[in-house]
């Protein structure tokens, strides 16, 4: 997907930071740090949908109380503290517990994107269970830990560089399950991150020593970003080290917002376009769809080319291989076969040869030609009426490295290549 599909912001500036953050996540040493704008999506609150529904539980189990008065002070954790107090800790507790739990689909395409991305570990302010679900339907290895379990914590900052430590998402705030744990109101807050000094010198710790990728965040979080000002102020000037993937409106001005970042948090932000719909009775809503689009050339250009760079070197010597293949139809078959590779190497995410400008009946051809026992997928997508799409080549491509992996007939490097194909691009 060329840079211009991702829906970024259209600058240089934006085009660049993209490309260091690419190349952070390459190195394999990044954080995520997820925020509540990536749950959100699937229907978890954001903050003031929390408030709302806090505001309707204490209505429900004191409707004697006029809680309207909550609504003068702008202000969540102040909201939430007097919330929970006059509903009570258990009838608080029952209430997280309810509203983030699992839901049904536990997550969706976008949070299986997010956990393929080469994060080293991860970090969430949120306290439902969508990532951990993500990485379960992506078959990733992946230990989740609350930030209070100070046994799991300090073995998190001994051996996160080791390689045969799996990757750790860390729930930095709580989980619903343990909604003692949960960080909600502004006492919360306060014993957080001013009364328990080992966690900013912890997480001073992690962002001194890594760089941290924001998501699903405003970066309106003040006593979170203290840490990243603090640091910023005793390591000094220099490029940012941390990224931050953020909306922008579009009356709002890019080269202010960076400078701002860059220069108080040292954090590099990589815009993309938040669209604005408004319909006939003149409601304006948001749309982040370009976030989605977004991610999913990160995920192209990071965690298909880190997982499989094995394979992708020695994609030249198998390309070789599979052209010196001698058969009666050898000019036929070594054509196709050439094409075959270049799908091959594309879907492994190297990439010289654009999968755009494959013939589609060549491919169709060669698969019919090589892959007998299936004419009838290829008769139907010829019987589409239409250009194949690139979902169809791929498709097309990974059903030929299956035909190569149960062939007897294609020598062994072959058959390892074609088995380190993402088969989720089918």
């Amino acid at each position: 997907m060329p840079p211009s599909a991702t829906r970024m912001i259209k600058s240089r500036t934006n085009q660049d930071a993209f490309d260091r953050l690419t190349s952070t996540l390459l190195d394999g040493q990044g954080i995520g740090f997820i925020g509540a704008g990536s749950s959100a999506r699937i229907g978890y609150p954001t903050w003031s949908q929390l408030v709302a529904l806090m505001v309707d539980k204490v209505r429900s189990v004191r409707p004697e109380d006029n809680v309207s008065w909550i609504h003068q002070q702008p202000d969540p954790l102040w909201q939430a503290e007097e919330l929970r107090e006059l509903m009570g800790e258990a009838e608080f507790q029952a209430l997280m517990r309810i509203i983030f739990r699992e839901k049904t689909p536990p997550c969706d395409q976008f949070h299986r994107t997010l956990v393929t991305l080469p994060f080293r570990h991860i970090m969430t302010t949120n306290f439902d269970p969508v990532l951990e679900k993500a990485h379960e339907m992506e078959a990733i290895k992946c230990q989740w830990f609350l930030w209070d379990d100070k046994a799991d914590l300090d073995e998190f900052l001994r051996c996160a560089d080791r390689g045969d430590y799996d990757r750790r998402l860390i729930y930095l705030h709580g989980r619903f399950n343990r909604p003692e744990s949960l960080v909600v109101s502004e006492r919360d807050y306060t014993d957080r991150y001013q009364g328990d000094v080992s966690t900013l010198s912890s997480l001073w710790a992690l962002a001194a020593m890594k760089p941290i990728v924001f998501l699903g965040f405003s970066l309106s979080d003040l006593d979170l970003m203290a840490v990243f000002r603090n640091i910023r102020s005793q390591v000094g000037g220099g490029d940012p080290r941390h990224f931050a993937i953020i909306g922008l409106h579009p009356e709002k001005q890019e080269s202010g917002l960076r400078r701002y970042l860059r220069r108080k948090y040292g954090i590099d932000p990589v815009f993309y376009e938040i669209l604005v719909h408004e319909d006939a009775a003149g409601l304006r809503s948001q749309d982040h769809s370009s976030l989605e689009i977004l991610m999913q050339n990160l995920w192209v250009k990071t965690a298909l080319i880190s997982k499989f760079a094995e394979p992708l070197l020695e994609g030249c010597s198998i390309y070789n291989v599979l052209c010196r293949r001698r058969t009666d139809h050898d000019d036929i078959r070594n054509r196709y076969l050439r094409i075959a590779a270049q799908c091959a190497v594309l879907c492994a995410g190297a990439g010289n040869v654009r999968l755009e400008d494959v013939n589609d009946d060549d491919i169709i051809r060669f698969l019919q030609y090589t892959l007998c026992d299936d004419d009838s997928l290829f008769e139907a997508l010829r019987l589409k009426g239409r250009m194949l799409t690139i979902q169809d080549k791929n498709y097309l491509a990974a059903k030929y490295a299956e035909a190569i992996v149960k062939s007897d007939d294609n020598p062994r490097e072959i058959r390892s290549y074609a088995k380190a194909l993402p088969g989720r691009l089918a």
